[in-house]
């Protein structure tokens, strides 16, 4: 099963050219989606047209299936889909989903995805005139400066973490991100409550059960009357075994051996849909072709150039010919042996 996204992310100021314009200068495509993930899905279709042209005979069944709700947590999107009648007819052996750039010759496959834990505080205090000057452990804005000095006190301790890891592995840390502060009614008005919302990318080794009660201490010692609300909450997910005891991974890794692809696998430090199809129990890889390539992802400018785009269609022909030739005596039953815990 080959899975497509439909683009949802917003434009900002600051682009060279219309950004669904499709613009191209110097051989170089302008445009949002060029990279995550419009073209990867023009690859597909493309290459399982020249399949077909081909004549070329599949052992098993391949479906592309166009997803929405990636960014904002598959909520509507995988997760309903993975549940569904629909996808148990497909019999689905693996799945591929998207990868990433890289400025590098290499190009990324991702065996295991970090999962997303989003998570809004809401501190409650006092209200009052700006002149009045009560005390920081009665206001809302004091108690948020206390969770965000926990947050980001932790926050330090990983990015030490992070800057040993390989770019290879971003497993061994969990990122923290404060992405939005809000509150105030007015320039003179003490606010009676502040939210904060942070952004959080497990480890793959984190116990989720020990870090919920970190989080829950921290929020205890910065003060009484805080709220805490999980926007996102994912379960840890498994990583596929990359080796030659996995059919599927012998079959991608062979394809790319014999068309000198150079692949890099590796856990990436954001997370697709692929983390909810190997909870489900299926094998999944995250692939795009596309090596040395700027990382531009949602970026202003986001940017394709052409003769990569068009390298990446015989690439899928070959790794799509590969993984749908796998006689199923050579496959488990139980495709969740091709799958590994790695949280405590």
């Amino acid at each position: 099963m080959f899975k497509l996204t439909l683009p949802r992310i917003t434009t900002s100021d600051g682009w060279k050219f219309p950004p669904f314009s499709a613009h191209i200068e110097n051989g170089v495509m302008y445009g949002r989606g060029t990279q995550d993930m419009k073209s990867v899905s023009i690859q597909y279709y493309e290459a399982l047209r020249r399949l077909k042209a081909n004549g070329v005979t599949l052992l098993r069944d391949v479906y592309m299936t166009l997803m929405p709700d990636e960014e904002l947590g598959a909520e509507k999107g995988m997760i309903p889909f993975l549940q569904s009648e629909e996808f148990a007819k497909l019999n689905v052996g693996v799945e591929l989903d998207e990868g990433t750039s890289y400025d590098i010759p290499s190009i990324p496959l991702f065996y295991q995805d970090k999962v997303v834990w989003q998570i809004e505080v809401t501190c409650h205090g006092v209200a009052a005139h700006g002149s009045t000057f009560p005390p920081n452990s009665a206001t809302a804005t004091g108690k948020c400066a206390n969770v965000i000095n926990r947050f980001l006190k932790f926050r330090d301790e990983e990015y030490a973490k992070y800057t040993k890891a390989g770019i290879t592995d971003a497993g061994p840390y969990t990122s923290v991100n404060l992405n939005r502060i809000n509150g105030g009614v007015a320039n003179n008005v003490i606010p009676a409550s502040v939210s904060l919302t942070f952004d959080i990318r497990l480890g793959t080794s984190v116990n989720e059960e020990e870090f919920e009660a970190r989080i829950n201490k921290w929020i205890a010692k910065a003060g009484d009357n805080i709220t805490l609300t999980y926007i996102n909450k994912n379960h840890q997910s498994p990583a596929t075994v990359i080796s030659d005891s996995n059919p599927f991974w012998k079959a991608f890794s062979s394809a790319a051996a014999k068309i000198n692809l150079p692949i890099m696998p590796m856990v990436p430090p954001g997370s697709t849909d692929a983390r909810h199809v190997r909870r489900a129990g299926y094998p999944a890889f995250g692939f795009s072709p596309m090596p040395n390539t700027p990382f531009l992802l949602h970026s202003v400018n986001e940017r394709l150039d052409i003769e990569v785009f068009l390298k990446g269609i015989p690439i899928y022909q070959s790794i799509i010919e590969s993984l749908a030739s796998i006689p199923a005596a050579d496959v488990a039953d139980n495709l969740s042996s091709y799958l590994i815990y790695t949280a405590d």
